[in-house]
């Protein structure tokens, strides 16, 4: 698009100034015709006749005294622009138009492609994580964004003074009905900035769990595990609790929770969960896998096996050691203890049963 652009200048770089001309067409106000100021009947025969007699003058005379006999439309000027020079700024013409066509081109092209020239950018030059260089590349769209309906406002004329109206109606809609846009907004702004949430973390919020899938100015997509999608508005994101799996660390703990009949040998329980679990490439060796001796139940002996595995893989990992553990189980002889519930009858009762 670049060269093409370069290419299409050179090619019509002379024809360029010949646009100039749209800036005396005047769209708002209507054109006005001026007071005319061209000699009357009287007053052009005589020049004419003085330019006849000094047909023998150079011709540089002749061409310095050009008139034009018809009156020109021109723009209206104010008293302050009369005084400066300057076009008075609410008159918008066809090349003020223009110019704020090509400003809001620019804009929606620019928008739409920074963000993914930034994030290439960062990342052949910086270690930046994906969450971080996706950030940055919404921070420059917004700033585009802004940048760009600025410059097509100035073009078309619309300044602050002129629009202080509009300010203010806006502000007061922002009391009713965009005051929720508005606070998902700056929600949004500030998930950008502090990043408690990245694209590819896995967060829950209430009861739903997933992986964040894109973040917008208003809302967060999230991909549930049953493949759906919930759009979240980014405001429940700051005021509620939420929870990041993956934030600093991508590891996570599974707990398998054992229950072994009174009387097997605890060292033996701890040597073959041990076992099982070292057998696993996916189990981490760091921090190293764990078994505890929970506490001595009412009919069992609780045991507890402390593994830990990358995020998402612990459903996978959790039933392929629910799996071992029970042959391994089976294998060393050792029995799970079964509850119990015991019953005591009163001594007359027994008498009389």
């Amino acid at each position: 698009m670049v060269t093409a652009g370069i290419g299409l200048f050179a090619i019509w770089a002379e024809a360029l100034p010949t646009l100039q001309v749209l800036r005396r067409v005047q769209i708002w106000p209507s054109i006005q015709l001026m007071e005319s100021t061209v000699p009357g009947r009287g007053q052009l025969s005589t020049i004419l006749a003085s330019g006849a007699e000094s047909s023998a003058a150079p011709q540089e005379a002749e061409t310095s005294e050009t008139i034009s006999a018809l009156p020109v439309p021109v723009i209206p000027a104010s008293p302050a622009s009369q005084v400066s020079g300057s076009q008075p700024s609410s008159v918008l013409s066809l090349w003020n138009l223009l110019e704020a066509l090509v400003a809001a081109i620019l804009t929606v092209v620019v928008a739409r492609n920074a963000p993914g020239v930034v994030e290439l950018l960062l990342l052949k030059r910086t270690t930046l994580d994906k969450g971080a260089r996706i950030a940055f590349g919404s921070l420059v769209r917004y700033a585009v964004v802004i940048l760009g309906i600025i410059m097509t406002c100035g073009f078309l004329g619309i300044s602050w003074s002129s629009g202080q109206w509009l300010a203010a109606a806006f502000s007061f809609g922002l009391a009713f009905g965009l005051q929720e846009i508005i606070a998902n907004f700056v929600s949004g702004l500030i998930l950008q900035l502090e990043r408690p949430i990245r694209v590819g973390d896995a967060v829950k919020i209430g009861d739903l769990e997933g992986l964040v899938t894109r973040t917008q100015i208003r809302a967060t997509t999230i991909s549930l595990w049953n493949r759906s999608e919930m759009i979240v508005p980014n405001k429940e994101f700051v005021t509620k609790a939420l929870i990041n799996w993956t934030l600093t660390d991508s590891k996570r703990r599974l707990e398998i929770p054992l229950r072994v009949e009174y009387g097997t040998s605890v060292q033996e329980v701890k040597k073959v969960l041990f076992k099982v679990a070292e057998q696993y490439p996916e189990v981490l060796k760091s921090p190293p896998p764990r078994v505890l001796l929970l506490e001595f139940g009412e009919d069992a002996l609780k045991f507890e096996l402390r593994v830990f595995v990358d995020f998402g893989q612990g459903l996978k990992i959790k039933d392929e050691l629910l799996v071992a553990v029970d042959q391994a189980f089976h294998d060393a002889g050792i029995k799970f203890a079964l509850p119990q519930l015991t019953i005591q009858m009163p001594e007359g009762a027994r008498g009389k049963q």
